[in-house]
């Protein structure tokens, strides 16, 4: 092998060592430590610059390198743009940010067995590469709590990597561990022979879940962003002429320059210099709280992935422009402005606001649950459960009159997410190009010739 290719740094989740070899690869460890042969697995932790791949490199400085990822997974699924945008922004990009809220990417894509939202799934982590994700199949709560604990991979961290459930379980989905996980938190209580025994999370992965049977409860729904998969006939008739050209032609395999780039992207801050004017539209409702942290984050991701090409300030924080709002923006109405909501719903939920919405009648939750509850729930408890909820949310009325309660529909605030050539980003300061160049910068004598950084700024 040309020592060339090998520019990836690894380190050994048990014992620390340290190589280097090509990107893509999954590698154990067998570095003799205290008598004993180490039994860790390798991780990417950094990168060669002077060796990375000119392809690479032009790659990273591509004004549309957003784009090229969107595209690129159409390799491996047919359709579902608006998906794979969303993908693109919470998985390749928030694992990307250092300074996000914890929940602002985690990521649940929902939709009925054999509608495709694994194969969404396994397209956007097949672009991540090897090592910057971990993909499990019906996982126990039980395993959940030891995976990469730090008791037995000390050198292990979640910081910038995916953790991509599939087909998950009722029990994990709403359990404690995946709770703590989803929020940031570190610290997990397991019984072990009788015993509590604390367990020491590193870092915070991205959570990127799917499923058919189980759903996220109250509490686990503000910490994920939910998709819904396109299940039209439209999409299966789509589905079935893609996979008969795989069966005559094979599957493409991914561009290797492509994947390369997740190697070369770094854990960064990102500062938002018009956070304050994109959240003049916001409502004024509980809902916004969370809504107005994710859109800011959300613009974040995006300059992450174009971190070779925006400007930094004097703490070297990547400084987001408005083209990364653009994007953002896009995303975010995908995921949320459907919806007429700042947090996703469940059919419930929205089959109880329509009904309320469209009937205009101000009930009680017996009335209403024989209207429309009792296709829904077994008892009425569980309508009324819904009414509280969407209550809460701020998106009914309530009003108790000769003691009963009584729901209407609550009219919502228009969101107005201000037009990207509205910013006024001339707010920056400049710096010179010289101080935004990265060590991508630092390539090889070969290509110093045919790399022009002056490039990076078109």
């Amino acid at each position: 092998m040309n020592e060339d290719d090998k520019w990836v740094k690894y380190q050994c989740s048990v014992c620390s060592a340290i190589m280097r070899n090509k990107p893509n690869l999954e590698m154990k460890c067998s570095f003799p430590e205290g008598g004993k042969t180490c039994k860790g697995k390798y991780y990417p932790i950094g990168f060669y610059e002077q060796n990375v791949p000119k392809e690479t490199i032009d790659l990273l400085r591509n004004p549309n390198l957003f784009n090229l990822f969107v595209k690129e997974q159409d390799k491996y699924s047919v359709g579902e743009i608006e998906t794979k945008e969303n993908l693109t922004l919470t998985i390749l990009g928030g694992r990307l940010i250092s300074n996000a809220e914890a929940t602002s990417y985690n990521s649940f894509l929902a939709g009925v067995s054999g509608t495709g939202k694994d194969r969404q799934a396994q397209g956007i982590c097949k672009l991540l590469g090897k090592g910057l994700n971990s993909h499990f199949s019906r996982i126990s709560p039980r395993v959940l709590d030891y995976l990469h604990s730090e008791e037995k991979e000390p050198e292990f961290s979640w910081d910038g990597k995916i953790l991509y459930l599939e087909d998950i379980s009722q029990p994990v989905l709403n359990g404690e561990t995946l709770r703590v996980m989803a929020s940031g938190g570190n610290h997990t209580i397991v019984i072990r022979d009788g015993f509590p025994i604390e367990m020491k999370i590193n870092g915070k992965p991205i959570l990127l879940v799917t499923s058919a049977q189980s759903y996220l409860d109250e509490d686990m729904r503000r910490r994920f962003v939910s998709f819904e998969i396109d299940s039209s006939e439209k999409q299966t008739l789509a589905i079935q002429e893609f996979k008969s050209k795989i069966a005559k032609e094979g599957l493409k395999e991914f561009n290797e320059q492509i994947i390369n780039c997740s190697y070369c992207l770094s854990r960064v801050e990102v500062v938002v210099p018009f956070a304050d004017e994109i959240l003049k539209g916001f409502p004024k409702t509980i809902l916004a709280r969370t809504g107005s942290s994710r859109v800011i984050d959300f613009v974040k991701a995006v300059a992450g992935i174009y971190q070779f090409q925006r400007k930094r300030n004097s703490k070297d924080e990547v400084i987001a422009e408005a083209k990364d709002y653009e994007i953002a923006r896009r995303v975010f109405l995908n995921i949320f402005g459907k919806q007429q909501t700042l947090e996703p719903l469940t059919p419930n939920h929205k089959i109880i606001l329509e009904c309320l919405k469209e009937t205009k009648i101000e009930a009680t939750a017996s009335k209403i649950h024989e209207i429309q509850g009792k296709n829904l729930f077994s008892q009425i408890k569980g309508t009324w459960k819904c009414l509280g909820s969407l209550v809460k949310k701020g998106l009914l009325n309530s009003k108790v009159e000769s003691g009963l309660e009584y729901y209407s529909y609550k009219t919502q605030e228009t969101l107005l997410l201000i037009e990207p050539s509205e910013l006024e980003v001339n707010r920056v300061s400049e710096v010179t190009k010289q101080e935004v160049l990265t060590s991508l910068t630092k390539v090889t004598n070969e290509n110093l010739s045919s790399f022009n950084p002056e490039e990076a700024f078109k």
